[in-house]
C-alpha cells in the first residue's frame, strides 16, 4: 500500500488546516489563527501574524505583513501596528485636542502582562501669530504619559520628537497595570523653560482588560491664529 505525500503547505491547504503554524511557497488561503510564512525565499517572504488586529484597530482576522528589518527586538517578534499614511490637518485648539489622525485604539484583551507598545510620534509648529504659548501632551488609556507643559512663544522651526514605551504589567483583570516610559527631543527656537531632551515615566493602573485604550497625540496654543501637524506617528507591538 502507497501513501502520497504532500509538502506541509500543500498538505494544509489541501486538507483544510486553518490555525498553527504554516511554512510554503504560497499563502493558505483559509488559514484563519497562527503564525504563516509563505514566499519563494527568505529574502522576498512575508510573515503573517493571523489574530485580527491591523492599523490599530479591531478587526475580522486579516494578516499583518510584518517589515523584515524590524522583524525581531529583544528575541520577540515586532511588528507596526499603526503608522499615519501623510501629514495631519492643521491643529490650531486652543485647548488640548487631538491630532487628525494622532490617536491609536488598542484592543480589548489585546495586550498580555509582558507585552510593550512602542512609538514614534514628531510634532512640529507650522505656523504662529505672536508669541503664543505651544503645548503637546501623549496620553495613554486617558492618562497623561507626557506634558511639555506651555511652551512660551512657538515659531514655526519648533518641532518636538517623542519616543515612548508602555509595557504591560498585568493584564487579564479589571485592575490591570502597566509602565509608561516617554522621551523627548526638540529643536525650538526660544528659550522654553525645559531641559532639550527631557524624560517622563508613569505607572498606570486601572487598566481593564476587557475594554480598549487609546493612545494619543494632543496639541494646544496659547492662542489663536497658530497651527501645527503631526509629522509622523509610528506604533510597534512585541
Amino acid at each position: 500500500m502507497s501513501s502520497q505525500k504532500y509538502p506541509l503547505g500543500e498538505a494544509r491547504r489541501k486538507f483544510g488546516i486553518e490555525q498553527g503554524f504554516n511554512a510554503s511557497n504560497a499563502p493558505v488561503p483559509n488559514f484563519v489563527n497562527g503564525v504563516q510564512i509563505a514566499g519563494s525565499n527568505l529574502t522576498t517572504g512575508e510573515l503573517s501574524l493571523i489574530d485580527g488586529v491591523t492599523a490599530g484597530t479591531e478587526t475580522a482576522s486579516k494578516a499583518v505583513s510584518l517589515d523584515t528589518d524590524r522583524l525581531f527586538d529583544g528575541g520577540r517578534i515586532s511588528r507596526k501596528i499603526y503608522s499615519i499614511a501623510a501629514v495631519s490637518s492643521d491643529l490650531a485648539a486652543t485647548t488640548a485636542t487631538a491630532f487628525s489622525n494622532g490617536t491609536v485604539t488598542i484592543p480589548a484583551a489585546f495586550l498580555e502582562a509582558g507585552d510593550t507598545l512602542r512609538f514614534r510620534a514628531v510634532v512640529r509648529v507650522k505656523s504662529v501669530d505672536g508669541t503664543d504659548s505651544f503645548q503637546v501632551l501623549v496620553k495613554y488609556a486617558g492618562a497623561t504619559i507626557y506634558d511639555t507643559t506651555a511652551l512660551a512663544s512657538a515659531v514655526t522651526t519648533d518641532f518636538f520628537v517623542f519616543d515612548g514605551a508602555i509595557t504591560t504589567r498585568t493584564a487579564h483583570a479589571s485592575t490591570g497595570t502597566a509602565y509608561a516610559s516617554v522621551n523627548m527631543t526638540f529643536n525650538i527656537a526660544t528659550s522654553p523653560g525645559v531641559a532639550p531632551n527631557t524624560h517622563a515615566q508613569s505607572n498606570l493602573s486601572s487598566l481593564a482588560n476587557a475594554a480598549s485604550h487609546t493612545l494619543v497625540v494632543q496639541g494646544a496654543f496659547g492662542g489663536a491664529g497658530n497651527t501645527a501637524v503631526l509629522e509622523q506617528f509610528d506604533v510597534y507591538h512585541n
